[in-house]
């Protein structure tokens, strides 16, 4: 097989992967959530936010400085809090971001409240996360502080100077090659994800009147 088709090969497995995963995502957070729920407080989550809806994930096209979002608002009367999770739709692009990111933000929602703490990552938080990291060892969950995600774009462009091979990333296709050039440099760039297909020239034989 020719290099260049095996590079389109491999484009195209990763493609159908996260075309994929793209719909599987919605229903793996709203049952991690349950599943969340269920084994770290009991139910009790679940409980105090039953007459708003239970916690509601909602998926941000535009959120991408951050990987997750936890709004929370106790209610004075029992089931009458109300919880929602934002997340990235750009920066969850497999299972183990969306996995702790949904386990990072569930632990905002429980410390909050259950524990009546509304400070951000104070010492309620890193417990709720400790006790979410040992009864989920077998997905290897981790409550970090903060989400160090980078997006993935789908559309990149490579500087094709030896000396620089700088990367522009767009999730459209926005760059023109014919007009745009490296921002480091001002060198011609080369599209290389998906990679861009090459004509091959037509010869005489070919060309039918």
């Amino acid at each position: 097989m020719d290099p260049l088709d095996k590079v389109r090969a491999q484009a195209y497995r990763d493609a159908c992967r996260a075309a994929y995963f793209g719909v599987e995502k919605v229903y793996k957070a709203e049952e991690f959530i349950q599943e969340l729920d269920e084994k770290l407080t009991g139910g009790r989550v679940g409980q105090m936010t039953a007459l708003t809806g239970g916690v509601k994930i909602s998926w941000n096209k535009r959120l991408t400085a951050t990987a997750g979002l936890a709004k929370c608002k106790r209610g004075i009367l029992h089931r009458m809090s109300s919880a929602t999770i934002e997340l990235s739709d750009k920066l969850i692009d497999d299972q183990d971001r969306l996995l702790n990111t949904v386990a990072h933000e569930f632990c905002h929602v429980a410390n909050i409240l259950i524990s009546g703490d509304l400070r951000s990552h104070g010492s309620g938080f890193k417990e709720w996360g400790r006790k979410c990291e040992e009864v989920f060892t077998d997905l290897g969950i981790k409550v970090t502080r903060t989400h160090n995600y980078k997006a993935k774009f789908e559309f990149i462009w490579t500087c094709t100077e030896k000396q620089c091979g700088e990367e522009i990333g767009y999730h459209t296709k926005r760059l023109d090659p014919k007009k745009d050039r490296c921002r480091r440099c001002g060198g011609v760039l080369m599209q290389t994800n998906p990679v861009a297909r090459v004509l091959k020239p037509r010869r005489d034989w070919d060309i039918w009147g």
